[in-house]
């Protein structure tokens, strides 16, 4: 990512804080939740119709921002998902810390368990960004490897049992046609699959 990228990307996500804290400020008060300095809020599948639409306001308001733009595919998807997960979001008046917590299970799309949670705090003090060591980093492939929904060992081996006894055709058409799907696999779990197709 080059300097400009890194300041339109900064800008555009500046922008879009804006038009959601804009957007939560006019939503039911009852939802949200106080505990001491702690005020909480559960995102329902309407809010998020309604962050996605101001999400898209802003990145169709420059032509820079317009490669943000979700299509009415991605919100979809997005309600969809939250009809699974809990999102609660919350912010510490007196500490400045905000918090995103992602709660729930998706079994028909592999995730039996998922609890993320994420805090932020503005710095202090103003400081340089610094280009982190290659030691500090993570690809996007390691992302999805980390977030990728695997067969259990359980589920594999009901599979492994029907597998063995398929013919060397038939082992091997099944590889193909999985290939697709390779990722639910472990690297192990595939390459026994593959071993016993030669």
């Amino acid at each position: 990512m080059n300097t400009n990228d890194a300041k339109e990307t900064l800008a555009f996500q500046q922008d879009v804080t804006k038009a959601i804290k804009d957007k939560y400020a006019h939503f039911d008060k009852v939802s949200y939740k106080q505990k001491g300095n702690v005020i909480s809020h559960k995102v329902t599948v309407k809010e998020a119709g309604v962050l996605a639409k101001a999400y898209n306001q802003v990145a169709n308001s420059k032509k820079a921002y317009k490669e943000n733009k979700l299509s009415k595919s991605d919100i979809n998807d997005i309600k969809a998902w939250i009809k699974h997960y809990q999102v609660k979001m919350s912010v510490n008046t007196k500490t400045d810390q905000q918090t995103i917590q992602i709660k729930g299970a998706d079994k028909a799309d592999g995730v039996q368990s998922l609890n993320l949670l994420v805090n932020a705090k503005s710095a202090a003090t103003k400081q340089n960004v610094k280009v982190p060591a290659k030691s500090d980093l993570i690809t996007e492939k390691d992302v999805a490897d980390a977030i990728q929904p695997k067969i259990s060992d359980s589920s594999f081996n009901t599979i492994l049992k029907s597998y063995k006894r398929l013919p060397k055709a038939s082992k091997q058409q099944y590889l193909d046609t999985m290939k697709s799907n390779k990722d639910y696999f472990t690297t192990e779990q595939w390459q026994q699959l593959t071993d016993l197709a030669k």
